[in-house]
């Protein structure tokens, strides 16, 4: 169970992480950039296109920021109370030294 939370955390992290890098005007810029020298849309401009990869960039930062991991929680939550509570984990076994 431990392992799951511990996934949990690390994907909060991971989601802080990417949100603090976009954050960054100048990170920003340059992620659109490269977006936009890859992307060609005959029918408009460079600007437009420009203009339209970053609010779709933007809209991805904001799902991010409000993506709730809470459920998450809440499941393992759900998950470690349906299991038996006299089971007691076996300790893993050493190898003997001679």
């Amino acid at each position: 169970m431990a392992h799951l939370l511990d996934k949990i955390m690390d994907m909060d992290m991971a989601r802080d992480l990417i949100v603090d890098k976009f954050e960054d005007e100048k990170f920003l810029k340059k992620f659109i950039k490269k977006l936009n020298d890859s992307v060609d849309v005959p029918m408009i401009g460079e600007g437009t296109e420009r203009k339209v990869i970053k609010a779709i960039v933007l809209a991805v930062v904001n799902a991010l920021k409000d993506l709730d991991l809470d459920d998450e929680e809440k499941i393992l939550e759900k998950i470690e109370e349906a299991q038996p509570k006299d089971e007691v984990p076996t300790p893993p076994t050493t190898p003997e030294l001679d």
